[in-house]
């Protein structure tokens, strides 16, 4: 199961754990980052560069500072 933090603070179910559908909520090309609890997140790799905003949630999970939308995964979920 996937979940997306947006940078609003909300959090939305996805469908799957595809790769495309990944890159889609996020809004380009994805970059792995482990999260504090072990579950995996997926984020903008070009978020930084492109200007996204501030994600406080994503960044209390990751324990670094994240930019735009972030999905969570649990560890070999993504397809």
């Amino acid at each position: 199961m996937a979940w997306l933090y947006k940078v609003s603070g909300e959090v939305e179910k996805l469908s799957d754990t595809k790769l495309e559908t990944l890159q889609y909520a996020v809004g380009g090309w994805v970059e792995h980052i482990k999260l504090i609890d072990g579950r995996d997140g997926w984020v903008n790799e070009d978020g930084r560069r492109l200007g996204l905003e501030f994600n406080a949630e994503a960044t209390l999970l990751a324990g670094q500072n994240i930019v735009g939308y972030m999905v969570v995964t649990e560890p070999g979920e993504v397809d």
